[in-house]
């Protein structure tokens, strides 16, 4: 029996020392939560609170006392926090970091294909129509004329001797041609003409047509007789006089006192 009363005199007492550290672990848990909360302004005391913070130390010894359990005084409970909230091993709430949105990569702007350059399409040029050059016709004058018919019948009288056929004195072009000859010679004495082609493209351009064609040139002499006289007198003009031709014709020219004298001849086609 007095064993008896001993073990639960010892149970009394372990019970008692037990209540009185739970009373000094409700105070210290009163107060942490006010330190972390000085250290973090930022956060608020609910959550700091929350955290589970042991200051058990389970190394120390209660001290019997001789006092009973139902005396020992239970300090109050603080107002700023709760036991059932910082007791046990609640984890701490944990706030999820929020992944930052990655940066859309812009989408290169295409650069736009330069559009090629139409080459122009070069409509040739036509080639100009060479204008046609109407050929000057240069009238003689009347005692100029009158010579002219005078030396294409001396001519003849002396083709007749020959026993040749008459020449004919109506090519109106030849006609043409022949008195601006006359003129030229003035200008150059030569059977080249004044723009240095020969004599011929005279006939060309007054279109006159031929199979073969001569010419004689004479200056100075003032009566028909006299030019045709000594045309006969120079082997190689009488040899035109008396050449195969079809055609004559005589250009006169006086300029100051002197004659100028053309003699030209054409077989026709």
């Amino acid at each position: 029996m007095k064993k008896l009363l001993v073990i639960l005199f010892v149970i009394i007492i372990i019970f008692a020392f037990c209540a009185c550290n739970q009373s000094s672990q409700t105070l210290e848990d009163s107060a942490i939560p006010t330190l972390i909360a000085s250290k973090n302004p930022n956060s608020s005391p609910k959550a700091e609170s929350e955290i589970p913070i042991n200051t058990k130390d389970s190394a120390t010894t209660p001290k019997p006392t001789n006092s009973p359990p139902e005396t020992t005084p239970v300090p109050p409970e603080s107002p700023k926090t709760s036991i059932s909230k910082t007791a046990g091993n609640t984890p701490p709430k944990t706030t999820a970091t929020k992944t930052p949105t990655p940066t859309k990569t812009p989408t290169p702007t295409k650069a736009p294909t330069p559009t090629p350059t139409k080459t122009p399409t070069q409509t040739p040029t036509k080639a100009p129509t060479p204008t046609k050059v109407t050929p000057t016709i240069i009238q003689p004058s009347a005692q100029e004329k009158e010579f002219i018919n005078e030396v294409v019948r001396l001519t003849n009288i002396e083709r007749k001797k020959a026993g040749l056929s008459e020449l004919k004195s109506n090519y109106t072009e030849l006609n043409n041609a022949a008195q601006l000859r006359a003129t030229e010679i003035v200008e150059k004495w030569s059977h080249e003409r004044p723009n240095g082609t020969d004599c011929f493209t005279a006939f060309a351009e007054y279109g006159v047509v031929y199979r073969r064609a001569g010419e004689n040139i004479a200056k100075g002499q003032v009566t028909p007789e006299q030019a045709v006289t000594d045309w006969m007198n120079s082997s190689s003009h009488k040899e035109n006089i008396m050449g195969n031709f079809s055609h004559i014709a005589i250009g006169c020219y006086k300029s100051g006192d002197i004659y100028y004298w053309s003699q030209l001849f054409t077989l026709e086609r």
